[in-house]
């Protein structure tokens, strides 16, 4: 007996996480949830942007703000998400998404102009994303460990996707067409729905509280952070979970005292935090929706852009998945990992559209999606360690409302730079350059707090 209750624990001790046996269904579930959602919808637009372009007799700069505004709801309407999740659950909120994913899809395989465009991919698959993707990221942060681990192994789902989806749908539009394609994604994506009825947990009334049934698939120890005390995860200081620890829960100011807005007025992390996310996921978003249209008007076959924005998912997937090897051994912490990501990404989106050879350009997309990673699963760790983890789903659905407005214009403006200019290397130079100011902007805020000591 004393043997088999042993043998059902892992403990990873290096990396600070308590793990159960039976919570491996949870994290393939929730990985597989994401794949057939996220993974489908996320690069189908992108992909498909010229065949849109020219099906619909508009600009590319139009059709881009259709998928600017996708992902613009996925970052805009995290609150609903929070909402849904406190009334209904979790698992009833990834329900719900999932549905709206896959009809979302389908409607979107059957547009004939702009506007069915904005209502079925931008609003119906935008907000359904939203519910999983915010559901999701609740889920890791209130009931695992704040780790890089987990964020990067549930949200390989969504890389996989990015790797799996283009190269598919390259081969599949031979025969079906692009609408074709688009309607198989659209039933590929409705496999996320029998398998969030089987992973997730209900909510069930107790003593007239709404409390998640303790499952030992969501088992997971976690320590209460404070937001004003636990200051040194933007610094560059050492954050190991030894230390927090030792911390107090009472010391854990922003559990229900205080509002959402006096939180983020008195954790000055939060608001740097807020303006570096609007800035990279206004970069990020304008460069992958113009991804593939950016290849193909330079002369790339459509078979060979579909295996470099496969390669681009290939390195993001491996970066999700190793985003927590430098503080692992000890090399930097997720605050300096997530500067040199940004800069990195940064100084090669300058370069992207100077690149030629269909060689350099897959290996340049592969770096690209592997530091993208890497800045993809560390900034929720780095708002997880900002706040405690009640407040979590309150301040990461808030940050992500300016960025979510920001980049909704994202897909238009970069796609209006290349019809004035007739060229992507402008608009790179502007997405790539955000993320090298965000860079600047942590960076400043490491150096600053140093110098005032001195």
């Amino acid at each position: 007996m004393y043997l088999s209750i042993k043998l059902q624990r892992i403990e990873v001790k290096h990396i600070g996480v308590r793990m159960e046996w039976k919570s491996l269904p949870t994290l393939f579930g929730i990985l597989a949830v994401i794949l057939f959602s996220v993974g489908t919808a996320g690069p189908c637009l992108s992909f498909f942007l010229v065949d849109f372009t020219i099906a619909l007799e508009n600009s590319s700069a139009t059709v881009g703000m259709t998928q600017s505004l996708y992902f613009g709801a996925v970052l805009l309407l995290g609150p609903l998400a929070v909402i849904m999740s406190k009334r209904y659950g979790d698992k009833e909120t990834i329900i719900v998404g999932c549905v709206m994913v896959s009809g979302g899809l389908m409607m979107t395989s059957q547009t004939t102009s702009v506007w069915q465009l904005f209502i079925s991919h931008s609003l119906i698959a935008g907000t359904g994303t939203s519910l999983v993707v915010s559901s999701i990221v609740f889920i890791i942060g209130h009931h695992f460990s704040c780790s890089a681990v987990y964020l990067g192994f549930m949200y390989s789902g969504s890389a996989s996707g990015m790797l799996l989806t283009p190269i598919c749908c390259a081969q599949l539009k031979r025969f079906l067409g692009f609408r074709g394609t688009i309607l198989v994604l659209g039933a590929l994506s409705m496999n996320s729905i029998p398998v969030s009825l089987f992973v997730f947990k209900r909510y069930s009334k107790k003593h007239g509280q709404s409390k998640r049934t303790e499952s030992p698939a969501i088992a997971m120890t976690d320590e209460c952070v404070g937001s004003v005390v636990d200051q040194k995860i933007i610094r560059n200081e050492s954050d190991d979970d030894t230390n927090r620890r030792t911390l107090s829960s009472e010391m854990c100011r922003c559990v229900h005292g205080i509002s959402t807005l006096s939180l983020f007025l008195e954790n000055k992390n939060l608001i740097l935090l807020t303006i570096v996310r609007a800035l990279t996921e206004y970069a990020y978003i304008g460069f992958f929706i113009h991804f593939t249209a950016s290849l193909i008007y330079k002369g790339v076959p459509e078979q060979e852009a579909a295996f470099a924005l496969g390669s681009f998912g290939l390195g993001s997937l491996c970066g999700r998945l190793t985003a927590f090897l430098p503080e692992y051994i000890h090399l930097w912490n997720k605050n300096s990992t997530f500067i040199m990501a940004m800069l990195i990404v940064g100084t090669l989106m300058i370069v992207f559209d100077y690149i030629r050879t269909v060689y350099v350009t897959i290996m340049s997309a592969a770096l690209i999606g592997y530091f993208i990673g890497w800045y993809l699963i560390l900034f929720p760790a780095l708002v997880r360690g900002s706040v405690c983890k009640e407040r979590f789903k309150d301040a990461y659905g808030a940050i992500n409302i300016p960025a979510g407005i920001i980049c909704t214009f994202a897909g238009y403006t970069v796609g209006l730079v290349y019809d004035i200019s007739e060229s992507y290397r402008l608009s790179f130079f502007i997405v790539g350059g955000i993320f090298v100011l965000s860079c600047v902007l942590m960076t400043i805020a490491n150096i600053v707090p140093k110098l005032q000591k001195q």
